[in-house]
């Protein structure tokens, strides 16, 4: 494993995995490649942070000399800032291509854990930060937050939550948090989540348009689809691993809250990760006039504080402290639920987000 690993994706794009980290093995790797490569060959790759800082650009011009499309991603940095880490690699990058060949791709998840690290290490308290691959065990800390999704590392830290050490967010929580777990809601708040069912069950052709999602949280573009006719929905897609959820026409809202805090921040989309959901949401070809984004921008001020209520009851009945929430508003103010996760990237808030979740956990740790 690791070495010319060989993997083929559901949508029949082969990969191949490889240990390359240098910018001759890497030249080799995709050299080799080039000529059993039928369609594009494209590189995704990083590199780790302390050390070998002068490989980077290197790294970048081996890749552009052999690769049609470049992505730069983030391996581990350690205690360097993974975009600084990406830009060197770009810099070789640029030597060889003047073309829109290669993009930076990185995991916004981290800015928001560094910026709480930060904080917390400014205000005096021992951070310490551990590789989810490399935890053991986390005895002896007086609060942990983690962002980890492993669940081997959730098992590790709900150890520690059973004890009384206050873990952000709650592991036993995470350990059972999925799409479907919207079905379970109270009435009140279940009556606010567009229609859905486990894919599993029966659908008919009047329900759609559907969105089909996998019921863990969303990491390839694949996770998201919009179906159209039952056509569409294939044998495969039937599972009780998935849901299918009503369209909502509306504007798509991002949420963003820490429940026992003050903060909650709601944003007009203009970005999601996989495009997929952007906003305004109308399904085609069903429409042809789109709403635009003054539709909901008058009622925006007067539905966000029943969007808190709402969104922090959802969060508490889920056990989930740090949350974000997609929601569809509709033009008359009313909304729907259509998606909810922990640990969000906060892309949109980030420094205030950081803030009210490092006094979370300062508040708590303060209690043990």
């Amino acid at each position: 494993p690791g070495r010319m690993e060989r993997l083929t994706l559901e949508n029949g794009v082969r990969v191949i995995i490889d240990y390359a980290h240098t910018a001759d093995s890497l030249e080799a790797l995709l050299s080799t490649l080039r000529p059993l490569t039928r369609g594009r060959l494209v590189s995704v790759f990083g590199h780790g942070g302390d050390r070998f800082a002068g490989h980077r650009p290197l790294l970048g011009k081996a890749a552009a000399q052999k690769a049609d499309r470049i992505f730069i991603t983030m391996d581990n940095p350690r205690t360097e800032d993974p975009r600084a880490i990406a830009e060197q690699i770009a810099e070789g990058v640029k030597e060889v291509r003047t073309d829109d060949c290669w993009s930076i791709d990185l995991p916004r998840d981290a800015a928001i854990f560094k910026i709480v690290c930060a904080n917390l290490l400014a205000s005096g308290a021992e951070v310490a930060v551990v590789d989810e691959d490399e935890l053991c065990n986390a005895d002896g800390y007086e609060a942990i937050f983690s962002m980890a999704r492993d669940n081997r590392v959730q098992n590790v830290l709900y150890q520690q939550e059973k004890m009384g050490v206050f873990v952000l967010n709650s592991p036993s929580s995470l350990l059972n948090l999925r799409r479907s777990s919207l079905l379970s809601l109270p009435g009140e708040l279940r009556g606010r989540v567009a229609p859905m069912q486990l894919a599993s069950q029966p659908v008919c052709s009047r329900q759609f348009p559907l969105w089909w999602k996998r019921d863990v949280p969303a990491v390839a573009q694949d996770d998201v689809r919009m179906l159209h006719t039952l056509a569409e929905l294939s044998p495969a897609m039937q599972t009780d691993a998935a849901i299918l959820m009503g369209h909502v026409d509306g504007v798509l809202l991002k949420c963003y809250g820490v429940v026992g805090t003050d903060f909650f921040s709601v944003h007009t989309s203009v970005f999601h990760k996989f495009g997929s959901e952007n906003s305004p949401r109308v399904p085609e070809p069903s429409r042809t006039v789109e709403p635009t984004l003054s539709t909901v921008e008058p009622t925006l001020s007067t539905v966000e504080p029943t969007l808190r209520v709402f969104c922090d009851a959802v969060a508490r009945s889920l056990g989930v402290s740090v949350y974000g929430a997609d929601v569809v508003c509709r033009p008359e103010g009313s909304f729907s639920l259509i998606d909810f996760n922990d640990w969000p990237s906060f892309a949109a808030c980030r420094d205030e987000a950081a803030h009210a979740i490092s006094n979370l956990i300062l508040n708590n740790s303060s209690k043990q």
